[in-house]
């Protein structure tokens, strides 16, 4: 009734994007396009922990730590966000420190873009019985190019700091 009273016309126009957006996930596949440094495995718990259907992959991040490259191919800045295995009550996973540089050199590591400590405890659910979930954080915003993240893991656990 309001949209008659006012006159507005139907249109299936929707303006421009104002952004791009890129995503990249191995969560359901396993494969992975993204370099990233040997170091890194990738795990399917589907099979080797009784999960019900499909394939479920995370790339498992070692004590020693390591990289994921990845490309901002626009001329703007763009919001990086990880996606990473969480649970609760208890902690399975390692916290890390997730660093972002425009390469690998000392130089740029020394001096990032921007870095954060991440803590794989979902606090939303620490009353349940237990969870065991992606979460996804956005860990800041890269120009145009190349940027390496860099992922350490800060303390030994049950299983290693995995990212889907």
């Amino acid at each position: 009734a309001i949209l008659a009273s006012e006159k507005v016309q139907h249109s299936d126009v929707v303006g421009p994007w104002d952004s791009h957006d890129v995503c990249s996930t191995w969560y359901e596949t396993g494969s992975i396009s993204l370099d990233h440094s040997p170091s890194l495995n990738m795990y399917s718990w589907a099979r080797t922990e009784g999960a019900l259907r499909g394939g479920k992959f995370a790339l498992e991040i070692p004590d020693s730590g390591g990289w994921i490259k990845v490309k901002n191919p626009t001329d703007k800045y763009l919001g990086l966000y990880m996606y990473y295995m969480v649970t609760a009550p208890q902690q399975f996973y390692p916290e890390a420190d997730v660093t972002v540089s425009k390469s690998l050199s000392p130089v740029d590591v020394g001096n990032p873009e921007f870095q954060m400590k991440i803590r794989p405890l979902d606090t939303i659910h620490l009353m349940s019985m237990g969870v065991h979930m992606i979460k996804g954080t956005k860990l800041g915003n890269v120009g145009p190019g190349e940027h390496f993240v860099s992922i350490s893991p800060k303390e030994k656990r049950d299983r290693p700091f995995r990212i889907t």
